[in-house]
């Protein structure tokens, strides 16, 4: 199973994300961006109930093509 699932999306291409996991000491998250040459999402949660998350991403796909930025989120 898959802790971490979800994408990251633009209008020219939508990252999904795989091989997830949460760390179990910690309240970070990591995953790689399914289908790149080379690709690491890096995150961590916030606030007493962990209702807000942040992170960072870079993606480089096999032409040399780079995505790379931050993120954020509250549910």
């Amino acid at each position: 199973m898959n802790p971490v699932s979800g994408y990251i999306r633009f209008d020219e291409i939508q990252l999904n994300l795989g091989n997830g996991n949460i760390s179990t000491t910690g309240s970070t998250l990591s995953a790689n961006i399914n289908g790149m040459a080379e690709s690491m999402v890096q995150g961590a949660f916030f606030g007493p109930n962990a209702q807000a998350v942040g992170g960072s991403f870079h993606a480089r796909e096999m032409d040399r093509t780079r995505y790379i930025g931050i993120f954020g989120g509250n549910r």
